[in-house]
């Protein structure tokens, strides 16, 4: 198995991997890491065709997975 950073699902992945490919830090905060996913669904929203109107935000770790509120 391959260990990644980060996980990105969808039809909108080639946009997302490039934006954390750049900007994803591996010392970067909970709340850092929340900002840059804001960012890309922005990004994403702007040159995606986006019918989606939520997006599930998860903070996976060694111990728990966390449920963090959907971004709108």
């Amino acid at each position: 198995m391959i260990n990644e950073p980060y996980a990105v699902h969808g039809r909108g992945v080639f946009v997302i991997l490039g934006i954390l490919d750049t900007r994803y830090d591996p010392l970067m905060s909970v709340d850092s890491a929340f900002q840059l996913q804001e960012n890309c669904v922005l990004k994403l929203k702007k040159r995606f065709a986006v019918s989606n109107n939520r997006f599930s935000v998860r903070v996976v770790n060694k111990e728990v997975i966390h449920h963090l509120p959907d971004l709108v």
